[in-house]
């Protein structure tokens, strides 16, 4: 009798310990490709220009993205190159944030935590002008998009 009490708090450790984390609901989601997020049409949120809202300078803005490419409508003096392809892109990234190439120019891209706002932050170092017309204008910007 004495060896069975002297068992019991031995057994009572190794269920505790034994237990797993895993509360019994399966496997933990997929987490969601970076690319798959970014697929479809955004809509504008807001803009700032070196800290400056200049959201109303916008209005109509639009980017979609498709596999490794972007299209944007009602760009402005923000994007130079208004459509082209994602370089340094990494397709198999499941993390919120991604620094790629659009065009020329590199640009941070951040999800929300919910994905459904996207974050595009980049600096143009130099306006440039052709046919009398600003094509772009220097400055930081941030761009919020929505789905």
């Amino acid at each position: 009798m004495k060896t069975i009490l002297k068992l019991i708090p031995l057994i009572i450790v190794i269920l505790f310990t034994s237990c797993s984390g895993n509360n019994g609901g399966g496997d933990p989601e997929p987490q969601t490709g970076f690319q798959e997020k970014l697929q479809g049409t955004w809509n504008l949120s807001s803009v700032t220009r070196n800290s400056d809202d200049t959201t109303t300078e916008f209005t109509g803005f639009t980017i979609s993205f498709n596999t490794t490419n972007y299209s944007v409508t009602n760009g402005g003096t923000a994007w130079a190159e208004p459509s082209g392809s994602l370089t340094n892109f990494d397709a198999q990234n499941t993390g919120d944030t991604q620094q790629v190439y659009m065009g020329p120019q590199p640009v941070t891209l951040q999800f929300s935590n919910d994905n459904k706002t996207l974050t595009m932050t980049y600096t143009i170092d130099n306006s440039t002008f052709g046919g009398g017309r600003a094509q772009s204008l220097a400055g930081n910007y941030v761009f919020v998009v929505t789905k």
